[in-house]
């Protein structure tokens, strides 16, 4: 499950866009941690003249781990891709998900 804050300064072809790319991420990631909830912190921030930069924070907050990433792009897709991949590795990292060997008998 995941919950959105400052979702104020964003147009409504933005927050389509926002909204579509976490949740397919969310499905992703939930495979992994299924106990976990996730809290996308969303800023726009504005600079001279007519562009945007985009910054986001995902917190995850699990029983076993609670952590956040962070990434800022002036892309808006770039910048939610680039936190829900920090994301997924740091799940990767922390878990010893991939690549993990037995130990030899």
């Amino acid at each position: 499950m995941i919950t959105f804050s400052g979702l104020k300064g964003f147009t409504e072809k933005e927050l389509a866009v926002i909204k579509e790319i976490s949740m397919s991420y969310d499905q992703k990631i939930a495979k992994k941690v299924p106990n976990a909830s996730f809290h996308l912190t969303c800023k726009s921030i504005q600079k001279e003249g007519s562009k945007k930069e985009y910054s986001f924070i995902v917190r995850v907050n699990d029983p076993s781990v609670q952590w956040s990433t962070k990434a800022e792009d002036w892309d808006l897709k770039r910048a939610l891709h680039k936190v829900f991949i920090n994301a997924q590795n740091r799940i990767k990292h922390q878990l010893k998900l991939d690549g993990y060997k037995k130990p030899r008998r």
